[in-house]
């Protein structure tokens, strides 16, 4: 079974906020109607692989639930 290893590019506990703040903007952008569900799970997903250098695997999915 191959491991995976993220290479987080700052501290875990500044990365967490970063991630419950976005939540929370993005929440708000949803519910003004200024952006979809769909689109603020992909700008969520974008920054999780630029701060984590890890993307998708295969068996995961792509497209929200």
């Amino acid at each position: 079974m191959k491991k995976a290893h993220f290479l987080l590019q700052d501290p875990p506990r500044l990365l967490a906020a970063n991630f419950v703040a976005m939540e929370d903007g993005y929440q708000m952008e949803v519910l003004a109607g200024r952006r979809t569900r769909t689109e603020v799970i992909a700008a969520l997903r974008s920054y999780a692989r630029a701060v984590t250098g890890h993307g998708l695997s295969d068996g995961e999915r792509a497209d929200p639930i």
